[in-house]
């Protein structure tokens, strides 16, 4: 019966049960003329221990494509913080990050801080104040804390009023102008995380600051010339690099100029292609370099979709690449998700700006 045991697996339990009962029934002459019973001890051995191995866990592979989209941009930031609910496993957050979805210069200098603090980024509606306050404290905890992101013209004082009435703590962080909103953001995020690293990028145009908002690193929007607080936070924190997107006439070399000046920092890199699509792509390759299970993608040419995937990016430790809405015209993007064994790409906003087919091929 030993010897019929065969190669040892959990399958093997009731020869190997019915092997030993053989062999206690035997009288003690019997078993001293047994010459397998090193075989059956090695058997119970080996079972015993394919037993103790800790369970197998099953791995679901990830679909192709995964959607986050909502009737409108508003809706889509709350789904957005819902599916940054269930990649973290927190039913409720204890922070928010509240911007509002008719700009993006005060939402994409948020991202980061949004990150630092596990929190989502959620898009006011300043139509709907009462909406919006539902949809921020219906995610974020009794008494936890809302970054408000710009002036009461982009984020109304009845949404925060209300926020306060219900026992949260609202912090604004505002200024005269985007750079001083800006700056009162970074300042912000200094507090609570170091900082080594700045990525410049054009105040005016979004898909620069879009394109780097899953790096992880702060964003500093530029114009012509550096403000008093952008100069001051930048001679307050040790840079040790500075990254600039897009070309000269997205971010003069004369800005590059006196930031190095400014924050002491000569180890400068420029990142850009000849349009957005590739710049996209060349801010993918330089902080995303190695193989990854997913790519967030938002569409190129309008930016509310994309305002809170930067977030949802950097949780994924994801790029966030621009498409067009045209598989023709995403040749760089596609070819870099083959490069990289992309498992599925994460999808902000709906089939009318990203269609499933544009998706699909990527």
């Amino acid at each position: 019966m030993v010897t019929a045991i065969g190669e040892v697996t959990l399958e093997s339990e009731e020869a190997i049960t019915a092997a030993r009962e053989a062999y206690e029934a035997l009288t003690d002459v019997q078993k001293e003329m047994v010459t397998s019973l090193e075989v059956l001890v090695q058997a119970e051995a080996s079972l015993e221990e394919i037993k103790n191995l800790p369970p197998v866990q099953m791995v679901t592979p990830l679909s192709p494509v995964e959607r986050i989209s909502g009737d409108t941009r508003y809706s889509t930031s709350t789904a957005g913080a819902d599916y940054l609910k269930s990649i973290t496993g927190v039913e409720k957050f204890d922070t928010a990050v509240v911007a509002t979805g008719s700009d993006f210069p005060d939402a994409l200098s948020g991202g980061l801080l949004a990150s630092v603090y596990n929190a989502p980024l959620i898009l006011a509606d300043p139509g709907d104040t009462y909406g919006s306050a539902l949809n921020i404290m219906s995610r974020v905890n009794a008494g936890g804390k809302i970054f408000v992101l710009g002036g009461t013209s982009a984020v109304p004082s009845t949404l925060t009023a209300t926020l306060r009435n219900n026992g949260y703590q609202v912090v604004r962080l505002s200024g005269d102008t985007r750079y001083d909103t800006n700056v009162a953001i970074l300042n912000e995020i200094s507090k609570v995380s170091s900082v080594d690293s700045v990525i410049l990028c054009n105040a005016y145009s979004f898909p620069s600051a879009l394109s780097v908002s899953s790096t992880g690193c702060p964003i500093l929007l530029t114009g012509d010339s550096l403000s008093q607080g952008q100069i001051n936070w930048l001679r307050s924190n040790s840079i040790s690099k500075i990254y600039v997107i897009g070309g000269t006439s997205s971010v003069s070399d004369s800005i590059v100029s006196q930031v190095r000046q400014n924050s002491g920092c000569n180890n400068t890199q420029r990142i850009s292609g000849a349009d957005r699509l590739q710049t996209s792509v060349e801010v993918a390759k330089v902080f995303f370099p190695g193989s990854l299970d997913r790519a967030v993608v938002t569409y190129a040419y309008n930016f509310p979709d994309g305002l809170c995937g930067g977030v949802i990016a950097e949780a994924l430790n994801a790029p966030i690449i621009l498409v067009d809405n045209n598989t023709s015209a995403n040749q760089a993007a596609k070819a870099y998700c083959t490069e990289h064994n992309v498992q599925q790409i994460v999808v902000m906003g709906g089939p009318n700006a990203i269609s499933d087919a544009v998706a699909n091929d990527l």
